[in-house]
């Protein structure tokens, strides 16, 4: 998405409209391509680090992640109602 808002990427190059932050419709369908491998997804579905060495012109500064793998969207360790967090 950042890429897309900093015009590294164009709405014609990943056959989406709507891939502005706020906007739910593109990402939807984007997982979606992502899940298919077709059209823009194919890009995306080996990752961050691969996906911004696809796109090059230095969106690699988009791209977070650690020795290529990308952060988890949550930290499960600080919830004590889990089992495997016991103190």
């Amino acid at each position: 998405m950042e890429c897309y808002e900093a015009g590294y990427i164009t709405s014609e190059e990943v056959e989406l409209a709507g891939l502005e932050f706020g906007t739910a419709d593109g990402l939807l369908e984007l997982i979606g391509d992502i899940a298919h491998k077709r059209n823009w997804g194919e890009v995306l579905e080996g990752g961050v680090m691969s996906a911004a060495q696809r796109v090059g012109q230095g969106s690699e500064r988009f791209a977070v992640h650690a020795k290529g793998l990308e952060f988890g969207g949550y930290e499960a360790r600080g919830h004590m109602d889990r089992p495997y967090n016991t103190p």
